[in-house]
């Protein structure tokens, strides 16, 4: 795991920028989707999925290899796989 700290200030929209050194780090992108959450009072951010990679289906989602796929996708892999 790696570690990485530093701080910024939010702007006057509640913005704040992920330094690029992170963002690289983390494998983030332009565009990328990411799941904030109060836990206690911490932020946690991290990079979510919101569909298919395969279908863009949005139900029973399943993380391979970083991707989501949903278990239609999967169960129809397998079948064809057999």
């Amino acid at each position: 795991m790696t570690t990485f700290a530093t701080t910024r200030r939010l702007d006057a929209l509640g913005r704040v920028v992920l330094p690029a050194d992170l963002r690289k780090v983390l494998g983030l992108n332009s565009g990328d989707l990411l799941a904030v959450e109060a836990q206690g009072d911490q932020i946690v951010l991290r990079k979510a999925w919101d569909h298919c990679v395969l279908c863009d289906a949005t139900d029973a989602l399943i993380e391979y290899r970083e991707k989501q796929v949903c278990k239609m996708c999967v169960d129809t892999l397998s079948v064809a796989s057999a």
